[in-house]
């Protein structure tokens, strides 16, 4: 019986241990950059004022200016950079393991006058681009014009 009682408390502080370093993960977050243009399908010219919203892995995980919508807006010339921040944490052996990386890149564009869009990127077939600050953020994608038609 007082084996059983030792192999019992044993197996609760591995357990323990386990668990608890999962939720007490220190991985740093990985920012990115995500430049795009937006532009009417029919005429190439660029649609101001469109609003972007930015998924990485289906997860929300833009970050609009303090105090901002939960949106991003584009310019005078439809070109919009969003700031993206991602998860790193993948797992834990001893010590966290801070290798994931984003897989799919969803975007959603709202502009008056224009049906809703819905692009998907496969990260893999994005190719990376010098960070407008390098300090600031790990990596810097350059999307595709996304090309929006009419209602």
């Amino acid at each position: 019986m007082k084996r059983y009682l030792v192999i019992c408390a044993v197996i609760a502080v591995a357990v323990i241990v386990l668990f608890a370093g999962q939720a007490m993960a220190k991985c740093a977050d990985a920012v990115y950059e995500i430049r795009a243009i937006v532009k009417d399908e029919k005429t190439g010219k660029p649609v101001p004022q469109a609003r972007l919203f930015v998924f990485i892995d289906e997860y929300r995980t833009t970050l609009p200016p303090r105090g901002a919508p939960e949106y991003f807006v584009t310019d005078e010339k439809g070109a919009v950079s969003v700031k993206a921040q991602f998860d790193t944490y993948s797992g834990w052996l001893l010590t966290d393991i801070c290798g994931k990386r984003p897989s799919v890149l969803m975007v959603f564009v709202i502009a008056d006058g224009y049906a809703t869009n819905r692009r998907v990127y496969f990260v893999n077939n994005l190719k990376a681009t010098t960070a407008s600050e390098p300090d600031k953020y790990e990596l810097a994608f350059e999307l595709p014009a996304i090309l929006i038609g009419k209602r």
